[in-house]
């Protein structure tokens, strides 16, 4: 028997439609197919490491004096909501000739299915099917393509490298620093590997801003006479020149007077003058960061629920796999071209209008700048009664492909130069001569270029034909700090992360490689960061709260700043690679935590926790956030009692002493409750958006045919 092991039940239900073979028999957990495959699925990882007290009573006490924790092992145990996924899984195992690993394609889709194989110490053949489009074609056609899962050995251990890295990381600084910080009752002091240097980012953005004290400067610019006109030019001042700040501006008045005498009737010469046209190529499709950072921009939806309606896109098989970091086509998706065109053209009466070239190959199609996944785009099919946020999301990754078949915006360049009395005079002008891709924007790009000053016209000239000066305009400005964080530009500063780099050296390496955090927790960091109250988000705005600036000011520069996390970053990637192995990873994570753990206990009291059961409750995880703080409370009427998380505050109904039942909606991939109705037990998903009920069987969903 050849077993399907998909990664979540929509991907399996895809699979079997697209097989070629006739449902024979199926149960609750899986399909079997007329010629003997069988496939059942997953819901994400099923297997999860052990917690700190799991691997030594002594852990259960939040204590100083045992860290750092460094496990010699890594053993996986049942995730005990999840285990009857498990336990079919290793039944069908035990009957399967070879397995087919259908994860999803990335590193954690990797993991999730390898780890299963690992524990259930499965021997036979493994191939891996790389699925990123659902419709049945592009199934059948990985299906033809499946390599072996051998292959793709480092994609899981980068994975893995990144688990064990969280878990050495979190445990053991959130555990050091909530011990040795005074702080409220039951207060913890959350550390994370990306988490915390994220959080630095916005705090020290608004400590910039409050602390800003607004300077005067003055602008420099010449009202220049040639003989075919005038046009204005900047100066631009000697490096040496007197009256200048830091950033090079014009700060003293007097500088400017002494300017002025020495100019006065005075005739310079034409030094350089071009005329050229330049193209500006269109925009790349989209990857995942590019997509949320441009739904926040424009729609301000959340990065974290464009990923979800990005997901749902793909697994209504309209768009291409979601997780992708990438904004290269494979050179196979070319032919699609047509078909793609078509159905973006019905998606919407404005695609009508443009004249798209099917002959044009844009620099997009690249096969060999992709390493994992390609980028985001529509898959051919046409999108039915999606919601109003859903096309949103649609037409911003089918606007991004359309562009590519549409002539570059073309402009005419002019740029002028002149010395005079040994000052240095420029004036550039750039005009669109043809809107080209920028058609599909101009509404939007041209609401931008308004709030620009008038580019000037510049007249015809000749190098060395004299220049004159009319008059110098001056004009007193006031510098501005910078603007505080929106969920779109920190997804930009932690993928351009070398910006917030202050040694050279590391900021050359990163600028090479990555950022922090990947296209797919990038949004979870973010919406985490808010959960847990170290920002708020005011309108547009994410702000940081005296909570999260009180963690940051306790914490180590090494934990504030980027650098060390960025590396780890790039190390994982060279994991990836098979050019680095997990050890050594490992060894370095662990060893950082060593030496911070040690200065820490030498310079800081310990707080003995009041209460170590509430700070680190046992028994069942948060299904929300994955935790282990979901606590049984009292309600007002100190009746009735219900639970919920202290980290993401996530509130559950309170079933003889347990949280009410869980499940992952099949639908939109929210979390779902099972509530007991007048007519019996039914499963509710509490998405805002979906809403969406199953029936239950025996305390578990049941997922729709």
């Amino acid at each position: 028997m050849r077993l399907f092991i998909a990664e979540k039940a929509s991907l399996a239900k895809a699979i079997i439609e697209a097989h070629p073979g006739k449902i024979k028999s199926r149960d609750r957990l899986s399909v079997t197919m007329d010629n003997g495959d069988t496939v059942c699925w997953s819901a994400g990882h099923i297997l999860t490491m052990r917690t700190p007290d799991m691997i030594d009573a002594e852990y259960k006490r939040w204590r100083v004096a045992p860290l750092p924790i460094i496990p010699r092992e890594w053993p996986k145990l049942p995730d005990q909501e999840k285990k009857d996924l498990l336990a079919n899984i290793g039944r069908l195992l035990k009957e399967a000739e070879s397995v087919v690993h259908a994860g999803d394609a990335d590193r954690e889709g990797q993991l999730l299915v390898d780890e299963i194989l690992q524990y259930f110490k499965f021997k036979g053949e493994v191939k891996r099917l790389l699925i990123t489009d659902l419709n049945a074609s592009a199934i059948r056609a990985a299906i033809n393509e499946m390599r072996p899962n051998l292959e793709y050995k480092n994609l899981s251990s980068s994975a893995e490298a990144r688990h064990r890295a969280d878990w050495i990381f979190g445990f053991n600084l959130t555990r050091l620093f909530t011990c040795t910080t005074e702080r409220g009752r039951g207060e913890i002091i959350s550390v994370g590997r990306v988490q915390t240097p994220t959080l630095a980012l916005v705090v020290n953005r608004d400590l910039l801003i409050e602390n800003f004290i607004s300077k005067p400067f003055y602008d420099v610019k010449a009202r220049s006479v040639i003989k075919n006109g005038e046009f204005t030019a900047s100066w631009k001042p000697k490096e040496d020149q007197e009256g200048l700040d830091e950033e090079g501006r014009v700060v003293d008045r007097g500088a400017i007077s002494k300017l002025e005498k020495k100019l006065a009737g005075k005739v310079g010469r034409v030094s350089n003058f071009e005329k050229k046209s330049s193209l500006a190529q269109p925009p790349l499709p989209h990857s995942l960061p590019t997509l949320q950072s441009e739904a926040a921009k424009k729609y301000d939806i959340s990065p974290a629920d464009t990923l979800k309606i990005a997901q749902r896109l793909y697994e209504l098989k309209y768009t291409t796999y979601p997780r992708s970091d990438c904004q290269y086509l494979p050179e196979s998706l070319y032919e699609n071209r047509a078909r793609v065109l078509g159905v973006i053209k019905k998606s919407s009466p404005e695609y009508e209008t443009y004249n798209f070239d099917a002959a044009l190959k844009s620099a997009a199609w690249n096969t060999g700048k992709i390493e994992e996944h390609f980028a985001i785009v529509p898959t051919g099919e046409i999108p039915r009664n999606l919601s109003e946020e859903e096309q949103l999301i649609f037409d911003l990754i089918a606007r991004r492909y359309a562009a590519q078949f549409l002539p570059p915006q073309e402009f005419a360049v002019v740029s002028i130069e002149y010395d005079i009395e040994e000052e240095f005079f420029k004036a550039t002008s750039r005009q669109c001569t043809k809107e080209g891709w920028h058609l599909l924007y101009g509404k939007e790009r041209d609401g931008e270029e308004d709030e620009r000053e008038p580019e000037t016209r510049i007249p015809d000239a000749v190098t060395g034909e004299p220049v004159g000066i009319r008059e110098l305009m001056i004009s007193e400005r006031k510098t501005t700090p910078p603007k505080r964080f929106t969920e779109s530009t920190l997804l930009d500063a932690m993928n351009h992360i070398h910006l917030y780099v202050g040694d050279p050296e590391v900021k050359k390496i990163l600028k090479e490689t990555s950022g922090i955090g990947t296209a797919a927790t990038q949004a979870k960091i973010i919406e985490t960061l808010q959960q847990r109250q170290f920002i708020v988000k005011d309108k547009k705005a994410l702000i940081s709260t005296p909570k999260g600036r009180k963690l940051i000011a306790e914490i180590d520069d090494m934990l504030r700043n980027p650098d060390m996390t960025a590396l780890w970053e790039a190390a994982l990637r060279d994991i990836q690679r098979g050019e680095r192995d997990i050890d050594s990873f490992i060894g370095e994570i662990s060893d950082t935590v060593k030496k911070m753990t040690e200065q820490r206990k030498k310079t800081a009291r310990e707080y003995i926790p009041a209460s170590p059961q509430r700070e680190e409750p046992q028994g069942t995880q948060c299904p929300g956030c994955q935790g282990n703080r979901m606590l049984l409370r009292i309600g007002r009427d100190k009746k009735n009692k219900f639970w919920a998380c202290s980290d993401c505050g996530l509130i559950l109904s309170n079933e003889r002493g347990k949280p009410q039942k869980t499940a992952v909606c099949p639908i939109c991939g929210h979390l779902s409750v099972r509530i007991k109705g007048t007519r019996g037990y039914f499963w509710l998903c509490r998405n805002q958006k979906c809403k969406k009920t199953f029936e239950d069987n025996r305390g578990k969903l049941v997922v729709p045919k």
